[in-house]
C-alpha cells in the first residue's frame, strides 16, 4: 500500500481527519503519515499530527489536493531532492 499525498485520510482510533502531507518510515519499519486537519471556522490553522499508516482509512469521496510541480510519490520526492 502507498500514501497519496493531498488525499484525505481518517484515523480509525482517534477519529482525526486530515490531508496527507508527509510520510515517514523508521529504522524499525514503522510507517507513519502526517495529517493536516482543516482550518477552524475562524480560519485559523490547526496543528498537523502523525499517525500509524495501518490505522488510516482513505476517504475516496474527498477531493485530492493537487500542488503545482509537487512529487506524487516517495520516489518522486527523492528524485526531486537529488536534482537540487
Amino acid at each position: 500500500m502507498f500514501v497519496t499525498f493531498g488525499a484525505t485520510y481518517f484515523d480509525a482510533v482517534t477519529g482525526f481527519r486530515g490531508i496527507a502531507t508527509s510520510y515517514s518510515v523508521s529504522l524499525t519499519g514503522v510507517r507513519r503519515v502526517e495529517l493536516a486537519p482543516p482550518a477552524t471556522l475562524d480560519g485559523l490553522a490547526r496543528d498537523p499530527a502523525w499517525f500509524d499508516f495501518e490505522r488510516l482509512i482513505y476517504e475516496p469521496d474527498e477531493p485530492v489536493v493537487q500542488l503545482e510541480k509537487a512529487p506524487s510519490s516517495v520516489a518522486g520526492a527523492i528524485a526531486a531532492c537529488a536534482a537540487i
